[in-house]
C-alpha cells in the first residue's frame, strides 16, 4: 500500500504544471521575499539612522529624496503592487478575457429586458461603459503609476542624489558619518530599484512564456493556466513547501469548495479539462479522498434547475461520472434522485455546441453498477429503471438508430447500463433484471433486429451490447428458440467475413478504425459463443456444419495472421485475426462434440508450442486452452497421439513432445491462473500418455513428473489463496480448483511408479534426485 501511494505521489510530481509552474513560483517567491527584505532594511535605515540621527543636518533636497523613497518602501509597492498587481493589469488593462466575459454577461442581461424598458436599457449601457472606463483607469493608475514608476522614481532620486556632496564642506568632519550613511542608502536604493524594475519586466515575460509553453504543449486552457500561475505564486509566498503537493487537480478541487458561483464553475472547468486530457484516474484518485461534503455538493448540483446553471450541471455530471465507480450510494442519500433529474433536463447549449445531459447520466449509472449494493438500489428505483430501459422499448428503435447518430448514443448508453445490471449481478438483482428484459418481448425483438443492421462502425457498440444482453437471456432460458437464433447470428459474425464487406464499404475513409471496430464485434461474438457453448443446455442449440468446424479450426493457426474480406467486385482488404478470436475458437471446439476431431487435434498440436508471446498474458491463455483442447480430445477419443505426432509437418516424435511439454511447465513455473491450468493439464496429459506402455520410458527419461512436483510447490501459495476465497466459477480451461495440483502431481508420480514396476523398469520415485555418477 505504501509503495502504491509513493508511486502515485511520484506520478503527480511529474505533472507538467508541477515541473514547470510550481518550480517557477517557488523561485519567484524567494525573489519577492528577498526584495521585500531589502526594502525593509532600507526603510529601517532611513527611520533609525538618517531621519533619526541626521534629520536636522540634512539639506532640503536630501530630506525630500530620502522621505519619498521611504514612503515608496513603506507603501509596499515593490512587494504588493509591483508583482501581484502587475498580473491583474495584464488581465484587465487591455480588455482581457475577464473583461470580455463580463461585457458579454451584461449584454445578455440587457438584451433580455422588454422593449418597453428601452430607456432603462440605454441608461444601463451608459453606466456599464462608465464603470469599465473608471475601473480600467484606476487600475492603470495603481499599477502603472506605482508598480512601474515606483522603482524608476527610486532610481532617479538615488542616482541624482548620490552625485551631490550633500552640503558637506571640506573640513566638516562631524558630518562625515552622515555623508557615508546617505551614500550607502542612495546606492542601496538605486540597486534595489534597478533589480526590482528588471525583475518586474522579467516576470511579465516569464509569465507569458510559461503560459504559452504549458498551454500549447499539453493542451491546457490558457485562462486556466494563468489563474493557476497567479494562485500558485501567491500560495508559495506564504508557504513554499506547499508547492510539492499542489497541482491543477488540487487547485480545481479547492475551487469546488468556494461559495462563489464563478469560482465553483471555474473548479468544474479545470477538472473537466483534465478529465478530457486523459488523466481521469488521477482526478478520481484525488477527489475520492476529498471530504464527503465536496462530493455531495457535486451530486446535489445535478438536480439544479436554473437555466443559468446549465454549464455547472454539465461539469458536475462529467466529474461525478468519473467518480461513480468508487461511490457507494448508501453514503449519499438522495443521490439517485439527483442523477435521475438529468433525464428531465434540456440539453446544455454552450460555445462548444449542444450537450445532452442524458449521456453522462447513463454513464454515471453504468459506473455505479460496479457495486452490488448500488445495483440493488438502482433496480429498486422503479421510476429510474423505467427511464433506463425506455430507449430499448421504443417501437421505432431500429429506424431511429439508422436516422439519428445522437439517438444511437442514447440507446447505446441505455444498453450499457442494462448490460452492467444483468451481467455483473450474480444474485437476485441479476435474475430480476433478466426477467424484466425477458418479459418485454419487444425489447428482445429490437435487440435481435440491431444485430441484423448492416451499417457502419457507428453502431458497433450497440451491436456488442445487444449481443451481451441476448447472451444473458439465452443463459437464463437456454431451451428457447431465441437462443438458437442468437447462436446462429453470433456464429455468422464470428467465423464469416461476408457481413464485413458492406460494413467496411461504408467506412472507406476511416478504414483503419473500421477494421478495428469490426474485429471488436467479431471478438465479442466469439466470447458470447464461448460462454454459451459452456452451458450444458445451450450447447444443444449449436448446429455447426463441417465448414463451420473447419473455419473454427483455422482460427487456431497462428501462422494465418489475417483473413481476407471482399468489399467490392475488385477490392479486398485484410482483417487481422486477434488472439482473442483464437482463444474463443479453442473454447468452442473443446465444448462441441459431434465432429471429426482429428484435424482439430493436429492443428492444436502444431500450434501448442509455437505461440509467439507478443502479448504474454493472452499468449499464455491461448497456450493453456490449446493444451486443454488436446487433453479433452485425447481423453474422449481413440486417437493415438504418438501416431499423430509422427504425421505432423514437420514431424515430431513423442520424445520431442514430452521435452516441449516439460519446457512449457518450466517456463510457467510462477504466475497466475493460466500457469496453474497449464500445470494441471500437463498432469492430465502425462497421465493420458502413460496408458501406452511404450511411452513410459520416454516420460521417465526426461523426468517431467519431477518438474510437475516442483511446479506444485511453486503454486501452493497461489492455489491456497484461491481455495480460501472460494473461487469456483466457470473455468474455461476445464480444470476445477480441486483436486489440487499437489494431489494431481503426486497421483501422476504414483502412477508412473506403478507402471514402471509392472514393466520391470528400475523404479525410483520421481521426487528423489537421480545420483550423479
Amino acid at each position: 500500500m505504501g509503495d502504491e501511494v509513493d508511486a502515485f505521489s511520484e506520478e503527480l510530481r511529474r505533472r507538467p504544471e508541477v515541473r514547470i509552474i510550481n518550480k517557477y513560483a517557488v523561485v519567484a517567491a524567494y525573489v519577492r521575499i528577498t526584495l521585500k527584505s531589502v526594502g525593509a532594511l532600507l526603510l529601517l535605515w532611513v527611520t533609525v539612522v538618517l531621519l533619526g540621527g541626521f534629520v536636522s543636518s540634512m539639506k532640503k533636497d536630501d530630506f525630500w529624496s530620502v522621505t519619498i523613497i521611504a514612503f515608496v518602501q513603506a507603501a509596499g509597492v515593490f512587494e504588493a503592487i509591483g508583482f501581484a498587481g502587475m498580473d491583474l493589469y495584464w488581465d484587465w488593462a487591455v480588455i482581457g478575457p475577464g473583461t470580455k466575459s463580463w461585457l458579454q454577461k451584461c449584454r445578455r442581461e440587457l438584451n433580455q429586458l422588454p422593449m418597453r424598458q428601452w430607456s432603462k436599457k440605454q441608461i444601463q449601457k451608459v453606466v456599464t461603459v462608465l464603470v469599465i472606463v473608471i475601473t480600467l483607469y484606476v487600475r492603470a493608475v495603481l499599477v502603472l503609476g506605482l508598480a512601474v514608476t515606483g522603482p524608476l522614481v527610486c532610481m532617479r532620486l538615488s542616482g541624482r542624489a548620490r552625485k551631490q556632496d550633500h552640503g558637506i564642506a571640506d573640513g566638516e568632519a562631524f558630518k562625515a558619518n552622515m555623508k557615508r550613511a546617505l551614500n550607502l542608502f542612495y546606492n542601496a536604493a538605486f540597486a534595489h530599484g534597478a533589480i526590482s524594475g528588471l525583475w518586474l519586466m522579467t516576470q511579465a515575460l516569464a509569465n507569458k512564456s510559461i503560459e504559452d509553453s504549458v498551454s500549447h504543449q499539453h493542451g491546457f486552457s490558457r485562462k486556466v493556466i494563468r489563474a493557476y500561475l497567479r494562485k500558485t505564486k501567491d500560495m508559495c509566498l506564504k508557504n513554499k513547501t506547499s508547492a510539492t503537493s499542489w497541482n491543477l487537480i488540487t487547485y480545481g478541487a479547492g475551487l469546488l469548495d468556494s461559495s462563489l458561483p464563478e469560482e465553483y464553475a471555474a473548479g468544474g472547468r479545470v477538472l473537466t479539462m483534465l478529465i478530457d486530457k486523459d488523466v481521469p484516474s488521477q482526478v478520481r484518485r484525488l477527489l475520492i479522498r476529498s471530504p464527503r461534503q465536496r462530493i455531495e455538493k457535486l451530486i446535489g448540483t445535478l438536480a439544479w434547475r436554473s437555466p443559468a446553471d446549465q454549464e455547472m450541471i454539465w461539469l458536475a455530471a462529467r466529474i461525478v461520472e468519473h467518480l461513480a465507480s468508487d461511490l457507494n450510494l448508501a453514503h449519499f442519500p438522495g443521490a439517485l434522485e439527483c442523477i435521475s433529474s438529468l433525464f428531465n433536463q434540456l440539453p446544455v447549449v454552450s460555445g462548444q455546441g449542444t450537450k445532452n445531459l442524458v449521456l453522462p447520466g447513463l454513464r454515471i449509472l453504468e459506473n455505479l453498477a460496479h457495486d452490488d449494493d448500488n445495483r440493488r438500489a438502482i433496480y429498486n428505483s422503479k421510476g429510474l429503471l423505467s427511464k433506463i430501459v425506455a430507449p430499448l422499448r421504443s417501437n421505432e428503435l431500429v429506424q431511429d438508430i439508422k436516422s439519428s447518430a445522437a439517438w444511437t448514443k442514447v440507446a447505446y448508453g441505455s444498453l450499457r447500463v442494462v448490460t452492467r445490471l444483468m451481467i455483473t449481478s450474480a444474485g437476485a438483482t441479476g435474475k430480476e433484471m433478466r426477467d424484466l428484459i425477458a418479459d418485454h418481448s419487444h425489447v428482445v425483438r429490437n435487440l435481435e433486429a440491431v444485430l441484423d443492421i448492416k451499417s457502419d462502425s457507428s453502431i458497433t457498440g450497440l451491436q456488442v451490447g445487444a449481443l451481451k444482453v441476448l447472451m444473458q437471456l439465452a443463459m437464463h432460458n437456454p431451451a428457447s428458440t431465441s437462443t438458437e437464433r442468437l447462436i446462429e447470428r453470433a456464429l455468422h459474425i464470428f467465423i464469416s467475413t461476408d457481413w464485413m464487406g458492406d460494413y467496411l464499404n461504408h467506412d472507406k475513409n476511416r478504414m483503419k478504425e473500421a477494421k478495428k471496430t469490426a474485429n471488436w464485434l467479431k471478438q465479442n461474438a466469439g466470447e458470447a459463443l464461448e460462454i454459451l457453448s459452456s452451458h450444458p443446455e445451450a450447447i444443444k442449440s449449436f448446429t455447426a456444419c463441417d465448414d463451420d468446424i473447419h473455419r473454427l479450426t483455422e482460427l487456431l493457426d497462428c501462422n494465418i495472421k489475417t483473413t481476407e474480406c471482399k468489399i467490392s467486385a475488385t477490392e479486398t482488404v485484410e482483417i487481422e485475426i486477434s488472439i482473442g478470436c483464437r482463444i474463443s475458437a479453442a473454447v468452442i471446439l473443446k465444448h462441441l462434440s459431434n465432429y471429426d476431431k482429428e484435424p482439430t487435434l493436429r492443428k492444436a498440436l502444431g500450434q501448442l508450442f509455437h505461440i509467439q508471446q507478443d502479448e504474454p498474458i493472452m499468449g499464455r491463455t491461448l497456450q493453456a486452452l490449446l493444451l486443454s483442447l488436446v487433453v479433452k480430445i485425447s481423453e474422449n477419443s481413440n486417437i493415438d497421439l504418438a501416431v499423430i505426432l509422427l504425421q505432423q509437418t514437420p514431424s515430431d516424435s513423442l520424445e520431442d513432445f514430452v521435452v516441449s511439454l516439460k519446457k512449457m511447465v518450466e517456463d510457467n513455473m510462477y504466475g497466475p491462473g493460466e500457469c496453474l491450468a497449464i500445470h494441471k493439464l500437463s498432469c492430465k496429459m502425462v497421465t493420458e500418455l502413460m496408458k501406452h506402455d511404450g511411452n513410459i520410458q520416454v516420460i521417465d527419461k526426461h523426468n517431467i513428473v519431477r518438474t510437475l512436483l516442483e511446479a506444485s510447490k511453486a503454486m501452493a501459495e497461489f492455489e491456497s489463496s484461491m481455495l480460501f476465497s472460494g473461487i469456483n466459477h466457470y473455468d474455461r480451461y476445464g480444470v476445477p480448483l480441486k483436486p489440487l495440483l499437489s494431489v494431481l502431481s503426486k497421483n501422476t508420480e504414483d502412477l508412473l511408479t506403478l507402471r514402471k514396476q509392472a514393466l520391470g523398469i528400475y523404479t525410483v520415485p520421481a521426487s528423489v534426485p537421480i545420483p550423479v555418477p
